[in-house]
């Protein structure tokens, strides 16, 4: 009995954890964008802890995909961002990239997405 208590517990945390952020979105589709042109997008999160949080880490899937983001701890109640800047330079056609984002003490990562398609001129 003890031992389902421990794990039910655990599993309470762990499912809280998400809920600790909450993003206005994630994902953005650019449209049609020029092959020479860096597009950038802003996400924004909202911390709903009663805690501040921060982000640990940003992964990106490719170099062509640079992160920006709010590094000082976000207090209960306020916003944080991540800027994704892409870089379509060398690149046609259509693309859909993935940002992990790992906030400390937050098990799991939350997934950005950004997508597009990349026209030459």
């Amino acid at each position: 009995m003890k031992i389902s208590l421990v794990i039910f517990a655990s599993l309470l945390l762990i499912s809280s954890a998400s809920d600790q952020i909450t993003w206005t979105e994630t994902e953005h589709d650019f449209g049609d964008i020029n092959a020479t042109d860096y597009v950038e997008h802003d996400f924004t999160f909202v911390n709903s802890s009663d805690e501040p949080i921060a982000i640990e880490n940003i992964r990106v899937t490719c170099g062509c995909t640079t992160p920006f983001y709010t590094e000082a701890p976000v207090m209960p109640g306020d916003t944080g961002r991540v800027a994704i800047r892409y870089n379509p330079k060398g690149r046609t056609g259509y693309f859909r990239k993935t940002i992990s984002v790992f906030f400390e003490g937050i098990k799991g990562k939350h997934k950005l997405r950004i997508a597009g398609t990349i026209i030459e001129q």
